[in-house]
């Protein structure tokens, strides 16, 4: 998936270092969500990423919502998990 999105952005890197890059991203803004339970930015910037990437993948790469684990259903779950811990957490509403 990722060198379909490479190759639709017209992007040099390659998907594997790019791939590696957004790992990180993830592994930081998870750790931010962990630290930082009781604020709401960390979850807040996860669920306006996870928008975001889907939007992107759905105008750039149409035929991806057909494959198994498509961007659809897995962020539309990890949005949901969003919402979930924003809604358990009391100083977040």
């Amino acid at each position: 998936m990722e060198t379909a999105w490479v190759t639709t952005h017209h992007l040099s890197p390659p998907p594997a270092l790019l791939a590696a890059i957004a790992g990180v991203f993830e592994i930081a803004i998870a750790a931010a969500v962990a630290m930082y339970g009781r604020t709401p930015w960390p979850v807040s910037l996860a669920a306006g990423l996870l928008a975001l990437l889907l939007v992107d993948a759905l105008m750039f790469t149409p035929a991806l919502p057909i494959q198994a684990f498509n961007p659809v259903t897995t962020n539309t779950a990890a949005l949901a998990l969003c919402y979930a811990i924003y809604a358990s957490q009391p100083a977040m509403r």
